[in-house]
C-alpha cells in the first residue's frame, strides 16, 4: 500500500488500525495537501453490513460541514477497496490526552463546549453518533476539538410525527440492537431501546466526567459490571476527585448523566449554554470564542489580588519571625482584597490568609464583619487553588479565623471563638473534606504554626507567651 497511487492519493504511510478501519496518511496530488485515507480491514471488504457502514460514514459526516468535525473529502474505490479521504488531523485523540491525567477544568469546559457544538450539529441533521468516546475526539494541535468516527451514526426523522429512532435511510438498525462501545453506552442504548438524540448526551456526560475527574464514572473490569453499573448506579460526585471543582459542574453532569431520558437535557445545545456560562464564571473577563481562542492564557493582572495577598502574608510572616514574643494587635491586621468579579469584598482580619506548604492553595477568611475590634462572627474559610478562579467553603468553619496549614498540606488549622462561652477552640480539618476536629479549648486568638515534628505553637492571649502543643501526644488536652 505505502508508496502507491490510490485514484490521486499518493500514500505515504501507516497512521492507523482499528477493528473498523485502517487509515493511511496520503499527499492528494491534485491539491497539494495532506489527507487521511481510511480502507475496511480486508476482512470485511465482502461483509455488506460493513459495506454499508463505512457509506454512512462518509453520508453522515459528509452532510456537516462544521469546524468541529472532521470533513469528508470523497469516498472512492481502489482494486475492490472502499476508502474514504478525510480531513487529515495533527494532534492526539482525547483517549491518549487523559492518559496523561484529567484536564484542567477550564480546559475541559472548552474542549465540551466544542464538543456540543459538534453534536449540534449533528442532531440538527437528523444524526445520531452513537459511539461518542474520547478516542473519536481529536485534539488538534491548534487546541480544538474534532469530533470523528461516524461509522455507527444514525439517521433519524426529527419531525414531530414521526417518532423516535426511525431509520428512513439505512435500515440497518432497529429496537433491540445494541450497537456501539458498552462503557460510553447510555441506558436506553444497553437495553436496546429505540434512541434519539438524548442518548449521545448521556454519552458526551461520560467523556466530560472523564476529562474533570480524570477517571470513568461507570467503568468496572469487567464490561457487564460496567454495563449494570451504567443502568443501576450514580456517578461518584467530582468531590472525589477534585474537591475544588464547583458545584454547577455537578449539577451539570448530574444532567447529562439521568438515567431517564426525559430527566436529562433535551438538546445538547442546552447543556453548551450551561457550559458557557460555568466557563464565564472561571474566566471572569468573559468567555472566550472557542473557534478563535481554544486556550486562554492567564496574565499575571489574573493572579494580581493574589500575589498581593502573598506579598502581604510573607511581609506579616517576616515581622512575627523577627519579633518572636511580640504581636500585633489584631485590628492592625486588615487587609482588603477583591476575590472575583462577582464576590462581595472581603475583611481579611488576623492573619486571615494562609498558602500552603507547596503553594498550591490558598486558605482566606471570608465575610463581613462591621466591627475590627470584636471576634470574628459571620466569617468562614475558603480554600482555593491558584490555577483556578473558583473557591471552595471548608465544612465546620463558620466563626473560624487564622487559618494555618499542616507540614504536609493535608490538615487545615484554625482558630474559633465562642461568644456564648468565651472560648476559643483550636481546630483542624482535612483539606479535602470531612469535620473538623477540636484539638484543645485555648486562646489562640493571635495565630499558629505547625512545625514539622508535629507541634503546633500558638501566641495566648496573655502578654505574648508562646505554648507549644503536641496533638499526636497529648489528644483531647
Amino acid at each position: 500500500m505505502i508508496g502507491n497511487l490510490v485514484s490521486h492519493f499518493r500514500v505515504l504511510e501507516q497512521i492507523g488500525q482499528g477493528g473498523m478501519g485502517e487509515v493511511f496518511l496520503a499527499l492528494d496530488t491534485k491539491l497539494n495537501r495532506k489527507v487521511a485515507l481510511k480502507f475496511l480491514p480486508p476482512s470485511l471488504e465482502d461483509d455488506p453490513i460493513a459495506q454499508k457502514r463505512f457509506l454512512l460514514e462518509a453520508k453522515s459526516a459528509a452532510l456537516l460541514d462544521h469546524p468541529f468535525i472532521a470533513y469528508i473529502y470523497e469516498i472512492g474505490e481502489w482494486e475492490g477497496r472502499s476508502f474514504l479521504a478525510m480531513e487529515y488531523l495533527k494532534g492526539q485523540t482525547l483517549e491518549e490526552r487523559l492518559r496523561q491525567g484529567r484536564l484542567p477544568l477550564e480546559r475541559a469546559i472548552q474542549i465540551a463546549i466544542e464538543v456540543s457544538e459538534a453534536l449540534g450539529a449533528a442532531h440538527s441533521e437528523g444524526i445520531i453518533h452513537r459511539d461518542l468516546k474520547p478516542s473519536n475526539i481529536m485534539i488538534t494541535e491548534g487546541g480544538h476539538a474534532k469530533v470523528m468516527d461516524f461509522g455507527l451514526a444514525k439517521f433519524v426523522d426529527l419531525s414531530p410525527q414521526s417518532g423516535l429512532a426511525k431509520d428512513p435511510i439505512t435500515g440497518l438498525t432497529g429496537s433491540g440492537v445494541r450497537l456501539g462501545t458498552i462503557p460510553y453506552m447510555s441506558p436506553e442504548q444497553l437495553r436496546g431501546d429505540p434512541l434519539d438524540t438524548r442518548s449521545d448526551i448521556f454519552a458526551f456526560g461520560i467523556v466530560l466526567h472523564e476529562m474533570i475527574s480524570g477517571k470513568h464514572p461507570f467503568k468496572r473490569t469487567d464490561p457487564f459490571e460496567t454495563a449494570g453499573a451504567i443502568l443501576r448506579e450514580s456517578p461518584p460526585p467530582l468531590s472525589h476527585s477534585d474537591s475544588m471543582a464547583p458545584e454547577v459542574a455537578s449539577y451539570i453532569l448530574g444532567k447529562m448523566l439521568a438515567k431517564q431520558a426525559d430527566e436529562r437535557y433535551q438538546s445538547v445545545l442546552e447543556s453548551r449554554t450551561d457550559l458557557r456560562n460555568l466557563l464565564t464564571s472561571l474566566t471572569p473577563q468573559g468567555t472566550p470564542d472557542p473557534i478563535r481562542s481554544p486556550v486562554r492564557r492567564r496574565t499575571l493582572l489574573h493572579f494580581l489580588p493574589w500575589l498581593i495577598a502573598t506579598v502581604t502574608l510573607l511581609g506579616l510572616a517576616f515581622v512575627l519571625l523577627s519579633q518572636p514574643e511580640q504581636f500585633l494587635d489584631p485590628s492592625s491586621l486588615r487587609l482588603e482584597l477583591s476575590v472575583g468579579s462577582n464576590r462581595r469584598v472581603a475583611h481579611y482580619y488576623r492573619q486571615g490568609i494562609a498558602l500552603s506548604p507547596d503553594g498550591s492553595l490558598l486558605a482566606i477568611v471570608t465575610g463581613q464583619v462591621e466591627n475590627p475590634y470584636r471576634f470574628p462572627d459571620e466569617v468562614e474559610i475558603e480554600l482555593r487553588r491558584l490555577d483556578e478562579w473558583q473557591s471552595r467553603k471548608v465544612q465546620g468553619t463558620v466563626n473560624g479565623f487564622q487559618p494555618f496549614f499542616s507540614p504536609d498540606g493535608d490538615w487545615l488549622g484554625f482558630t474559633v471563638y465562642v461568644e456564648e462561652e468565651n472560648s476559643f477552640y483550636l481546630k483542624k480539618v482535612r483539606v479535602d473534606g470531612g469535620e473538623p476536629v477540636t484539638l484543645c479549648e485555648c486562646e489562640a486568638r493571635w495565630g499558629a504554626t505547625w512545625s514539622k515534628r508535629g507541634t503546633i505553637i500558638f501566641g495566648t492571649g496573655s502578654g505574648g507567651l508562646m505554648e507549644v502543643w503536641n496533638p499526636e501526644e497529648n489528644p483531647g488536652n
